[in-house]
């Protein structure tokens, strides 16, 4: 179609075509927001699933840490050793919790 003059009739058919483009971009734009939006949903509760796991490990290993501590208070030798070389290693047991800030 070939138009001598410009004429809104010879502008029509390029503006459409410009135009499905354009919203067939957004569209496909919008479907990749949505599907990332949904991977990210599922990592995350992925991620909660395994911190819930972490502070259940975390509870049973502080309550393992104290009780060899109140055992090495007690006399226990094997616990003091237990003790010092934890001592050794930078991990310090303590009787009483300390203030933790809320996990999110």
């Amino acid at each position: 179609m070939s138009c001598e003059k410009i004429t809104p009739r010879c502008v029509l058919f390029p503006v459409f075509l410009l135009s499905l483009a354009f919203t067939i971009f957004l569209s496909f734009q919008a479907w990749l927001l949505v599907s990332d939006r949904d991977s990210l949903n599922q990592a995350y509760a992925q991620q909660s699933k395994a911190l819930e796991q972490v502070s259940k490990v975390k509870t049973q290993v502080n309550a393992l840490a104290k009780g060899t501590l109140t055992l090495a208070k007690q006399g226990n030798k094997n616990a003091q050793g237990v003790v010092d070389q934890l001592k050794k290693a930078g991990i310090n047991i303590q009787d009483k919790p300390q203030d933790q800030p809320p996990t999110p």
